[in-house]
């Protein structure tokens, strides 16, 4: 048994000897002698490059999506300051077209009066708050004079007390220096409508026989040719009467936001007895 089994083993090595030296010395190998070598450095040569491509296509394939990236967020910045830019040029017009709107509607305003009243720009106020005042675009150059009333379609706002070429300082109702002829609207009993300084006022010298309740209109009686009859000047908020006294007082509420005014309209001085522009 043992020597059948050495026997066939020896024969296998026999016939692997010879297969082996029939390959060696055949033309092919004879011609290549490293072909043996030689095809599998191919195949495993063949099978780095495809990989070495794939890496290649892949890293390719990365870098332009991480391009496309940084281009889609230049783009989206680039976007975004524009879309800034449009809504900042979009509130500017809507800006003007309200100024331009409320310019119009205190021009029709004017013509009620006289055609000769002028819409103008709140350009300043006083930095000092020594007076309760505001500077407007007009001025000498558009015929404003000193003393011209100054209103808005809610009522009065002060006068002129200061012209310059091209400007002019409008002493608002609300300030301690501010008189205005006034009357209450439903009585029609009259007095004199003195600031006080912040959001009041003060009609003084009202009779005490006078008809009058909180929340009754004051306006203005036309009787100073600084304003035209019947703008609003304010409703009564307190009623002060002392006793003994001739006259009462009372506590106004203006008409007019005077911290919000931004256009104007700036009307020429009346002649009282005739009525009509002096």
């Amino acid at each position: 048994m043992r020597w059948s089994w050495l026997t066939r083993t020896r024969g296998l090595a026999v016939l692997a000897g010879v297969a082996f030296l029939l390959i060696l010395f055949s033309p092919q190998i004879q011609r290549r002698p490293l072909m043996i070598i030689e095809q599998p450095l191919l195949l495993i040569e063949s099978w780095l490059q495809r990989a070495i491509g794939g890496i290649r296509t892949a890293a390719s394939d990365w870098t332009d999506r991480y391009v496309d990236l940084w281009n889609l967020g230049d783009e989206n910045r680039r976007l975004r300051d524009q879309v800034a830019r449009l809504e900042q040029e979009v509130a500017h017009l809507q800006e003007q077209l309200g100024a331009a709107g409320r310019r119009d509607d205190l021009d029709a305003f004017g013509k009620t009066f006289t055609d000769l009243a002028m819409v103008a720009d709140v350009i300043g106020r006083d930095p000092t708050n020594w007076y309760q005042s505001v500077v407007i675009n007009r001025g000498q150059r558009d015929g404003v004079k000193m003393d011209m009333g100054v209103a808005v379609q809610d009522g009065v706002v002060g006068r002129v007390v200061k012209v310059m070429p091209k400007t002019a300082v409008v002493l608002l109702v609300s300030d301690r220096n501010s008189v205005v002829p006034g009357l209450i609207q439903r009585g029609r009993d009259e007095g004199l409508i003195e600031g006080v300084g912040g959001k009041r006022l003060r009609m003084k010298y009202v009779s005490t026989l006078a008809s009058v309740q909180v929340g009754d209109l004051v306006i203005t009686s036309g009787l100073a040719g600084t304003f035209p009859k019947e703008l609003r000047i304010g409703t009564v908020s307190a009623i002060e009467r002392m006793p003994d006294a001739i006259s009462q007082e009372l506590m106004l509420t203006p008409a007019v936001d005077l911290d919000r005014l931004e256009e104007v309209l700036v009307l020429p001085l009346m002649d009282v007895e005739t009525e009509t522009v002096r």
